[in-house]
């Protein structure tokens, strides 16, 4: 194969799908049971980055409720 051929892995492009597939397959599938403590390790190592608020397919990470919104789902409104 010749060097023009070649694949150029430092390309940007290339390297977030690697990075975006990577972060996929790592991840905590839906229905995926997690310990008290598993769960609290994720949501510390999340304060702790600066990330975007969603995955890279677009799907969001965080979720913030008022006050209003909580009582409503457990059907305390007045």
């Amino acid at each position: 194969m010749s060097a023009a051929r070649a694949l150029d892995i430092s390309s940007d492009r290339i390297l977030d799908g690697l990075l975006t597939l990577m972060s996929c397959h790592g991840a905590i599938r839906a229905g995926q049971r997690l310990s008290q403590k598993e769960m609290s390790l994720l949501l510390s190592q999340l304060e702790e980055m600066n990330l975007s608020t969603n995955c890279p397919h677009g799907r969001p990470i965080i979720k913030t409720f008022s006050y209003y919104e909580i009582e409503k789902m457990f059907k305390r409104t007045v």
